[in-house]
């Protein structure tokens, strides 16, 4: 695997194959960048030059969670096929975690925003590709009683993520 975001976070941290008991990610508004250029990081390697520890981490690995994201340009999901194959069969390996999945938060500021419609096409393209591929994925949509998209409930996607046992850890 090339040095990419996993790798690098991985040492940083100093981590080793023992310290993964579980893994959870989560990405808010434009931390979505950063998940998905986590998640083509590990869709692009190939599992026979993973090192022991980011095959760990990959292992340890259980649920990434998408909360609010969103861009002022495009870009905010992962929505390349390749990347999303890759991730697919990295997440079927043996050594990867039975109960994997990705799950995508959203507020009404998100859900279907006027000023950025392509937030909302983005995800229902990453939805899509994700349960072609079989990949475990799921919407849970935050204060759906609202249809204000204001800047303080995006916010409050945190708390609401916490207190969300349906949809969350």
């Amino acid at each position: 695997m090339r040095r990419g975001v996993v790798s690098l976070a991985v040492q940083a941290a100093g981590w080793t194959p023992a310290r993964f008991p579980v893994v959870t990610l989560a990405g808010f508004s434009k931390g979505g960048v950063v998940l998905n250029q986590v998640l083509a990081d590990i869709g692009n390697a190939e599992a026979r030059q993973l090192s022991s520890t980011i095959a760990a981490f990959l292992a340890a690995l259980q649920t990434v969670h998408y909360l609010d994201v969103g861009l002022g340009c495009r870009g905010a999901f992962l929505t390349d096929p390749g990347a999303l194959d890759g991730l697919a069969r990295q997440v079927a390996a043996p050594a990867a975690p039975r109960s994997f999945r990705i799950v995508f938060h959203v507020t009404p500021r998100t859900r279907e925003p006027r000023h950025m419609p392509w937030i909302a096409a983005e995800r229902a393209r990453m939805l899509a590709l994700l349960r072609e591929r079989r990949v475990g994925c799921e919407l849970c949509e935050h204060f759906g009683d609202r249809r204000d998209d204001s800047l303080d409930l995006h916010f409050q996607v945190h708390s609401a993520w916490r207190q969300a046992a349906i949809c969350c850890d």
